[in-house]
């Protein structure tokens, strides 16, 4: 999977649309780029197959099928040890988003940030959630929660 495409006008008006509107019709796509829809799909695989367009996936409002708490983690990880959590976390099926920070060009940081965005059905479900994550990790960890209070979608721009 090479990221090294280069993209011309086209392709990023297509990025561009399909960022707002994953749902939007290979027609309806082609229409407002001023293309046929034949060498629109070829692009729209082209982003695919080069992976500039990672996957297309739907938004889930969580509160409405149940998840009432939802939270960003942050998880301070001894180095080498940031798989094992990442591990330990997914048998939950809790989280839906992993990333892992890193310092810029810092030699005397010996661990790893990971902000992990998730959902639980309620507080005591994310108490029980920690109270496994004690008793498994055989490491000392550090993990900070912040609840989202609101979400907002930004306007970021190809």
């Amino acid at each position: 999977m090479s990221r090294k495409m280069q993209l011309d006008w086209k392709d990023v008006q297509i990025l561009n649309i399909v960022k707002d509107d994953a749902r939007i019709t290979y027609k309806e796509l082609a229409d407002k780029i001023d293309l046929t829809e034949s060498p629109t799909y070829t692009r729209f695989q082209n982003l695919l197959k080069n992976g500039i367009i990672r996957f297309v996936r739907a938004v889930i409002d969580l509160e409405a099928v149940g998840y009432k708490l939802p939270l960003i983690m942050l998880f301070k990880v001894p180095e080498g040890k940031a798989e094992d959590l990442v591990k330990l976390v997914d048998e939950h099926k809790t989280v839906l988003y992993w990333y892992e920070l890193k310092p810029e060009n810092n030699p005397f940081v010996n661990y790893h940030l990971l902000l992990a965005v998730g959902a639980f059905r309620s507080g005591r479900q994310f108490g029980d959630f920690q109270v496994v994550l004690n008793s498994k990790l055989t490491f000392f960890m550090e993990m900070q929660n912040w609840t989202i209070a609101r979400e907002w979608t930004g306007t970021f721009e190809i």
